[in-house]
């Protein structure tokens, strides 16, 4: 088994570090962009990613 390759982050990952970063970084919006293609989102998941969405607009997170 190759150990290169980890699995791809958690929804609730992706939304602690872009609140403490301040910012969306490409590869977090692509690891968003696969949690909605694979539709593995719950609920929870589903409203962590709006207030990331919300967050952007309002100007709260930067996207890099």
């Amino acid at each position: 088994m190759n150990s290169k390759f980890a699995p791809p982050p958690s929804v609730a990952e992706l939304f602690f570090k872009a609140w403490s970063s301040g910012c969306l970084t490409e590869s977090s919006r692509h690891g968003l962009r696969d949690a909605f293609l694979d539709d593995r989102l719950n609920p929870d998941d589903l409203t962590a990613v709006n207030r990331l969405v919300h967050a952007v607009r309002r100007g709260w997170l930067a996207m890099e």
